[in-house]
């Protein structure tokens, strides 16, 4: 079950396509990218938009966003080597 789970997931992600007959494959970047830009902008929206709300500025909220990028492609990095 639990790696139907993750089948599921990384299917509807983008990363992934599953084909009965020939099982699944990883997708192209390419394929994937402007499913996930549109999914990855409306979740930006709602994120900024709270952050606003909350009185958070422009200035710290971009700096936390470097921050954890740089954090996230610097693991991200350590790992595939």
């Amino acid at each position: 079950m639990t790696v139907n789970k993750a089948y599921a997931i990384l299917k509807n992600e983008g990363f992934i396509f599953i084909d009965r007959r020939h099982g699944a494959t990883v997708m192209p970047l390419a394929e994937g990218q402007t499913e996930f830009k549109a999914k990855l902008e409306n979740e930006l929206r709602l994120v900024i938009s709270e952050a606003s709300l909350k009185g958070i500025p422009r200035d710290e909220f971009m700096q936390m966003c470097a921050a954890i990028f740089n954090e996230v492609t610097f693991q991200t990095n350590s790992i595939s080597e």
